[in-house]
């Protein structure tokens, strides 16, 4: 114990040196008695009383929960909460990390320093998600296996997800049934992925080659394409031209007679004006992933949004879309046709979620792009 006779502010804290204690000063003219404790014991008996016993400190849009083993936090901005972030307990002095941690808090607080989850009062279903055919390996990217990627889904408060495979050196047909198999009992909605023999560039040298070129083993058939398109397996197709190849005009009129969406790689390998020679005049819908500009071209960019006036089928998918302005003037000028994609697992989906959650645009703007305009272009994530 001793006596201070200096003027303090209250609640003031104070470490001295050399001699290691915390001198804490609460009233408001200098208090006569000055209370002296461990620097290094306060913390602990501190943290272990809020530990035990969790607390909560209400202020204008923000809530926070301090225990033991997670930590929560759910800050209201807006329309979303940013919520739950669960954090391993780390070993301080005179506290006890807990033995008794179950259900998903066990594998959070055990297995992972850090995992955020995403609280917000939409229905969301992402239309862009790539999935590993053997699950265990990515050949592009971050490798994900199938629980994974619904564990990253759940985490963003998505309900469904598109997902389609990774590129192949050889044919299709194993890795579209892998991703087929991966959805059974998932929120997953699998696109098959077609190749095909065409050049896509669409130079007059390309185009000579497109009339010459014929399907060989390794590019899926009409028979092939007929059986995805009538079965129950498959939801949609996805197209890479620039890498698989443009199908031939057989296996793009059985696309159009079953009438299933079309998901494309569009951007400076594929631009949009390609897409409107090779695919636009089609009767199935078609989704300009990236839109329309991969890699972060905004002269595609602008392309892609002009043809969604000239194209009654024609969409844009959110994923890899970096530019807020760019987002917002799709969402405002074309609010019935723009359709949020994450781009997972390139990019987590609770980061491609929350650069749409973030933008100045109406919430029914917002609702369209997770839930109606999805709905409308893929029958299979409507609302049952």
């Amino acid at each position: 114990m001793s006596i201070s006779s200096r003027m303090v502010t209250p609640s003031f804290v104070m470490t001295t040196s050399p001699e290691e204690s915390t001198s804490i000063l609460s009233m408001p003219f200098g208090p006569s008695v000055v209370r002296t404790a461990s620097a290094t014991a306060l913390p602990a008996r501190m943290f272990d009383d809020w530990a035990s016993r969790p607390r909560v400190r209400s202020e204008s849009s923000l809530r926070m929960k301090i225990g033991c083993p997670l930590i929560r936090w759910d800050i209201g901005i807006g329309r979303w909460k940013f919520a739950r972030l669960y954090k391993r307990c780390g070993t301080v002095p005179g506290t006890a990390r807990p033995s008794s941690v179950t259900g998903s808090d066990k594998y959070l607080a055990g297995n992972r320093p850090f995992m955020l989850e995403l609280e917000h009062d939409f229905r969301v279903v992402d239309v862009h998600c790539r999935l590993e055919a053997d699950a265990d390996t990515g050949r592009r990217g971050r490798a994900v296996s199938p629980e994974k990627l619904e564990r990253e889904l759940s985490q963003a408060g998505i309900v469904q997800a598109v997902v389609f495979p990774e590129p192949e050196p050889e044919n299709y047909l194993r890795a579209n049934n892998a991703v087929a198999r991966h959805a059974v009992d998932r929120p997953f909605v699998p696109f098959a992925r077609l190749n095909g023999p065409r050049d896509p560039t669409g130079t007059p040298v390309s185009k000579l080659r497109s009339l010459a070129a014929a399907r060989r083993s390794e590019h899926l058939s009409p028979d092939d394409v007929e059986q995805y398109g009538y079965g129950d397996r498959f939801q949609g197709f996805k197209l890479d031209p620039a890498r698989d190849g443009l199908p031939g005009d057989a296996v793009l009129d059985v696309m159009e007679a079953v009438e299933l969406p079309v998901l494309v790689h569009v951007g400076e390998s594929f631009p949009p004006a390609a897409v409107e020679n090779t695919l636009l005049r089609r009767s199935f819908p078609v989704i300009m992933a990236h839109f329309g500009g991969f890699p972060l071209n905004r002269e595609l960019m602008d392309d892609a949004l002009g043809l969604l006036s000239r194209f009654d089928g024609c969409y844009v998918d959110t994923s890899a879309v970096r530019y807020r302005h760019v987002l917002e003037r799709a969402m405002l000028e074309h609010p019935d046709r723009v359709l949020f994609g994450s781009g997972a697992p390139d990019v987590h989906p609770t980061v491609g979620l929350m650069e749409i959650l973030t933008l100045d645009v109406p919430e029914d703007a917002m609702r369209k792009a997770f839930t109606n305009n999805p709905s409308r272009v893929i029958p299979a994530v409507a609302p049952a």
